[in-house]
């Protein structure tokens, strides 16, 4: 998907118009991409280091679940020009998988204890607090007071805001799309 500096979608593949463009949550999740990319120009051109031009720092992270599966958006600024001058952003859109997700990182940064993580990985797989017990051979309360503990130690305050900590730590690992030829 390729985005103008407003946040604007300019063009997609049909991976995007069936991930994002189709979802029932398709003004929040394109709300949510302009507020990052537009908080990234800013940044970009106030001559703060941190918002460096550089094609490989995503400034945009989005996670979205699409049926049971989960996909991370992340954007990169493309050094092609418009005719205007002005830079676009290519964002690429990455599904998770669940089964190769590491745990450990998450496990350290955030000391969780291992029924902790077991709590996310069953969260990330779409479980309801319900399954989550039945899956854990504990109570919908227990699983409660896990999640508050988990938000707690992640400082996030909702259950997708946790599972975007995790998967994007994740992705941060992952290499960086390279920029198109000039």
């Amino acid at each position: 998907m390729i985005l103008n500096v407003d946040g604007d979608v300019l063009c997609y593949n049909a991976s995007a118009r069936d991930i994002i463009l189709t979802h029932r949550n398709v003004d929040k999740h394109l709300a949510d991409i302009r507020g990052q990319v537009l908080s990234s120009e800013r940044t970009r051109w106030s001559g703060d280091s941190a918002g460096s031009s550089s094609s490989k720092t995503p400034i945009l992270q989005l996670l979205v679940s699409h049926g049971t599966s989960w996909y991370g958006l992340r954007g990169f600024w493309l050094e092609a020009h418009l005719d205007s001058g002005s830079s676009l952003i290519g964002v690429v859109i990455e599904q998770i998988n669940l089964r190769r997700l590491d745990m450990h990182q998450a496990q350290r940064s955030y000391r969780l204890s291992p029924r902790e993580i077991s709590v996310i990985t069953a969260l990330a797989a779409g479980k309801t607090d319900k399954g989550i017990a039945m899956t854990l051979d504990v109570s919908p309360e227990t699983v409660r007071w896990y999640l508050k503990n988990i938000r707690t130690k992640m400082e996030v305050s909702t259950r997708t805001a946790i599972l975007h900590k995790v998967f994007f730590m994740q992705m941060e690992a992952w290499p960086s799309p390279s920029a198109p030829p000039a």
